[in-house]
């Protein structure tokens, strides 16, 4: 039977495109949901996984003076923890973001310490007494009570040591930090005192004479290409890198920085001192030749210098820190001081808290940089240049005056 031409059936592009892509977003969810279903992990369980293991409580210290007998379990113990020194973590210290406070808050700090580490000796010393209790109480020369006296005198032993610790760091412990706010500076109280400052070895960095600073704060770290962004926008630096530090910046660059960073955080930054730099540099007025070392075979561990710089500036912080935490005081650039420089100065210097002379042509640089040799980088090395010198080896600190 003749039906005639077959008629084909037209068909819609534009559907056949939707439904192509309804199948295909199905498809992705299925998947997505598959895939959350087979990992679900509890938030709970990722924080545990990836954090440091939580801070010990102060119950967690041994303290058997609230049982009635002492087991040799308990003795153990109290002895493995004293042997790896497990004394339980301080609480973190409380920032500062104000100065204004972080005296008060230094104390404080340091007290909390003193208290804490007095009461995790009582609390070994508890063991002690106990454990001798019981030893008396034993049959004199039995094996058990010969490995309990073993255990009790090691116990007393260390205890011992750490009460050694507890009464050098009596006066305070280390230098307290606080970090500014809107920079992300981070600064160490540097304490104060008298020290013999400059050297003999040649006319300009002598005559050797008395100085003495007061307490001071000082950035733990040259100022950096990010921190400078933060205040000043635009970055000249030579060698580009945020956490470089900033270098080609003018004494008065220096001084236009500050002046913003204390019109926003009502504070009084400055550059330190010749004198409280040297002080910073010799880790509080030590004899230090270079900072945070004494010799020059080990200097290429403190600082970024001829030897092994590859003639270019370094990330600050790098390299090992001065005994104050202070890091690349030798090295990496020169840092701008506040005083006027002047060859002879050090022969009519003040004792107390010199300022520098009243005028002058150069600035002080102090630290060496990274394209000089050792020698250059020494404490006691002074250096000037031009207020308005542009060059990449010249960076900065900042200071801050100890509130009264």
């Amino acid at each position: 039977m003749e039906t005639g031409p077959r008629v084909q059936k037209s068909r819609n592009p534009m559907k056949l495109a939707i439904v192509v892509m309804i199948c295909l977003l199905l498809t992705y969810c299925a998947h997505r949901l598959y895939s959350a279903w087979g990992n679900n992990v509890s938030p709970v369980s990722v924080n545990l996984k990836n954090s440091e293991p939580a801070t010990p409580e102060r119950a967690d210290v041994p303290r058997l003076a609230n049982k009635e007998t002492i087991s040799s379990s308990d003795i153990s113990h109290a002895l493995s923890r004293s042997l790896n020194k497990d004394v339980p973590r301080q609480e973190e210290r409380p920032v500062a973001s104000n100065p204004v406070k972080a005296k008060s808050l230094t104390q404080a700090a340091q007290n909390q310490d003193s208290e804490q580490r007095q009461e995790t000796f009582a609390a070994s010393q508890e063991v002690i007494n106990k454990t001798k209790n019981l030893l008396d109480n034993n049959r004199p020369g039995s094996p058990h009570h010969e490995t309990q006296a073993t255990v009790a005198g090691t116990v007393a032993q260390t205890v011992e040591i750490h009460q050694d610790a507890l009464e050098e760091n009596t006066g305070g412990a280390l230098a307290e930090t606080f970090t500014e706010p809107i920079s992300g500076m981070e600064f160490i109280l540097v304490r104060g005192g008298c020290y013999q400052m400059g050297s003999n070895l040649t006319a300009f960095v002598g005559p050797v004479h008395e100085v003495c600073v007061d307490d001071f704060y000082l950035s733990q770290y040259e100022v950096t290409q990010r921190q400078w962004k933060i205040l000043m926008g635009r970055d000249f630096s030579y060698f580009k890198g945020n956490g470089r530090p900033v270098e080609r910046i003018t004494w008065d660059d220096t001084q236009r920085f500050i002046s913003q960073l204390n019109s926003r955080s009502g504070t009084g930054y400055r550059l330190p001192t010749e004198a409280e730099w040297e002080y910073a540099a010799r880790s509080g007025g030590k004899d230090k030749l270079y900072a945070g070392t004494g010799d020059e075979e080990s200097l290429p561990r403190f600082a970024w210098h001829q030897v092994n710089s590859n003639r270019q500036t370094h990330m600050a912080g790098v390299k090992k820190p001065n005994s104050l935490g202070l890091y690349d005081m030798s090295g990496n650039v020169w840092e701008w001081c506040s005083d006027w420089y002047d060859d002879n100065y050090y022969a009519i210097s003040a004792r107390n808290n010199p300022q520098g002379p009243d005028s002058g042509r150069y600035r002080v640089i102090r630290g060496g940089e990274w394209e000089l040799p050792a020698g250059l980088s020494r404490t006691t090395y002074r250096e000037a240049a031009k207020p308005n010198a542009r060059r990449s080896d010249i960076g900065f600190r900042l200071a801050l005056t100890l509130p009264k």
